[in-house]
């Protein structure tokens, strides 16, 4: 689906986003001062997710805009997030 499509849907669901060909950047869009706040995404011990902080304000760049596979990414726990880069 289109960004567009993809946060529509994350918006009704876990908020963050992330493209199927490149799986271990999640995005998380928002209206704050942060912009759109971008993890990674690791898989830890028995699959238990682990999300890493990686910057404000991601700047997505043409090719991202006219990608057509995006999904809903994981809900994001930032009681489990390591927050600084």
């Amino acid at each position: 689906m289109t960004i567009v499509e993809a946060i529509k849907k994350a918006q009704k669901t876990t908020g963050t986003i992330k493209r199927e060909s490149d799986p271990i950047f999640l995005y998380q869009p928002t209206n704050k001062t942060d912009c759109t706040r971008m993890f990674t995404v690791d898989k830890g011990y028995q699959g238990k997710l682990y999300f890493n902080f990686i910057s404000n304000r991601w700047n997505p760049g043409l090719k991202d805009f006219l990608a057509d596979d995006w999904i809903v990414g994981e809900k994001l726990n930032l009681d489990e997030a390591f927050l600084e880069p």
